[in-house]
């Protein structure tokens, strides 16, 4: 199934076809994949209809364009609330259906109600939360029982942290998360940088992204940063 789609997905990217509109595109070369066989069955040889088959290409389709918007980096790494906030504001905006916001998070691994600070839900409408709406969290970003914290949360925070004025702060916090050497966490926000280009947020990570390398070193007791000690 893989390399009966993925072909025809690259050829999509070529041509400058995007957003929802790529993720739409994708269906055509799964139901012509699933069509060539009168069943289609799993390994233990139970039957795959249509709409199991579909939330399998959904699945390849989110990693393709993941891979695309973070520019071919490590998906390993990006945990699954960053996955899904890259993949729907880059592919609605802030704002989506709810249902293809369901779709979304269960085929990066997670559930709405697992991530409802990061997306609200409202009927048929689902809105992902920016940085101002969630600097209200006064735990945006601090981890609870030392769980590593997601990375659009740490941003969000780190964000929020500089525009108090304080560079060491950022450093700290940062130092404590684990996210302050971590390329993959820079390579991230530049990703979602870009994705929101021309809005506040977009242009807020690219301000952080910019003093880098002019932050502090993260003082001694950075760690405590991790469980909301301090920042």
């Amino acid at each position: 199934m893989i390399a009966a789609i993925q072909p025809q997905l690259a050829e999509f990217w070529e041509s400058g076809i995007r957003g929802a509109d790529f993720f739409m595109s994708a269906i055509g070369p799964g139901l012509e994949a699933y069509s060539r066989h009168d069943e289609v069955r799993r390994m233990s040889g139970e039957v795959v209809t249509v709409g199991e088959f579909l939330d399998e290409v959904r699945k390849i389709v989110m990693e393709f364009a993941l891979e695309q918007v973070l520019g071919a980096r490590s998906l390993g790494v990006v945990d699954a609330p960053t996955q899904f906030a890259l993949l729907s504001l880059w592919g609605y905006g802030p704002e989506l259906p709810s249902d293809e916001a369901r779709k979304l998070a269960q085929s990066v691994g997670v559930e709405l109600g697992e991530i409802a600070g990061l997306v609200t839900v409202k009927g048929e409408k689902a809105n992902v939360q920016g940085i101002k709406a969630r600097s209200k969290d006064r735990n945006l970003g601090l981890s609870k029982h030392g769980e590593k914290v997601p990375m659009v949360d740490a941003m969000y925070r780190a964000v929020n942290l500089l525009g108090g004025g304080s560079r060491q702060a950022v450093s700290d916090y940062l130092g404590g998360v684990g996210y302050l050497e971590e390329e993959a966490f820079w390579q991230t926000m530049q990703a979602l940088a870009e994705v929101q280009e021309g809005v506040d947020d977009g242009r807020a990570l690219h301000e952080l992204l910019t003093i880098r390398d002019n932050l502090p070193k993260a003082s001694g007791d950075a760690m405590n940063t991790l469980f909301g000690v301090k920042a």
